[in-house]
């Protein structure tokens, strides 16, 4: 406790005076204390209420669905890629990318048109035997099995809609391209034709096997 100053007069004080005087400079503290106190709760609430609205205006990370429970079409990452055909010709394509377990067990089901020129490509993680079927998929698809260089390895042509066949590669497999049933045929487009997308440059680095995702138009079911 460090020792108070009082004036030089003080000294003579008698005891009641002493007292007194003590009594108003200890309130006159407390007083202080006090409003520094009330300062100091006033800030620590303003800083609350300023990290409740920040944290209230940071973006919901839950996944978009429908009132059925599907994925929104919209939630899906969205991206373009080349067909190049043996003829030199680019076919553009604008796609969703199917890059998750989710997603890839979605697909295009309940689909009711897709136009020309827009597809899905379903990613793996690593390259691998791919299988897909149609159920619950109700318009025909075009099926492109690629490998990791962007080289289409087998098309499945006009795929018939929920059907619960199961169409397999066995090769090496990065990803599978759907887009609507017939549009090979009138592009042009064959076994040996390369696709241009980053899915497939980054291929090349791959170094540690992951877990693959399994493809679905939906998925096919394990035998």
């Amino acid at each position: 406790m460090h020792p108070c100053c009082h004036d030089a007069d003080t000294r003579h004080d008698t005891a009641p005076q002493r007292r007194r005087r003590w009594g108003q400079h200890w309130r006159q503290g407390c007083g202080q204390r006090g409003r520094q106190s009330s300062r100091a709760v006033a800030a620590s609430i303003a800083i609350g209420i300023a990290l409740l609205l920040a944290v209230a205006s940071w973006p919901a990370t839950t996944v978009a669905r429908d009132s059925n429970g599907l994925l929104d079409l919209a939630s899906f990452p969205r991206s373009t890629l080349t067909v190049h055909a043996a003829n030199g010709e680019g076919h553009v394509f604008r796609i969703w990318i199917a890059d998750s377990p989710e997603r890839q067990q979605q697909g295009l089901m309940f689909v009711r048109d897709l136009p020309a020129d827009e597809g899905m490509l379903f990613v793996n993680r690593e390259s691998r035997p791919a299988s897909m079927w149609m159920k619950n998929t109700f318009i025909p698809l075009d099926m492109l099995f690629i490998d990791s260089r962007g080289r289409v390895i087998r098309i499945f042509e006009r795929t018939v809609p929920q059907s619960l066949a199961t169409l397999s590669v066995d090769g090496a497999i990065k990803a599978v391209l759907e887009i609507r049933g017939g549009e090979s045929a009138r592009r042009g487009l064959r076994v040996g034709d390369r696709v241009a997308h980053p899915s497939f440059r980054a291929a090349r680095a791959e170094r540690v096997p992951m877990p693959s995702l399994s493809p679905s138009a939906s998925p096919a079911p394990a035998p």
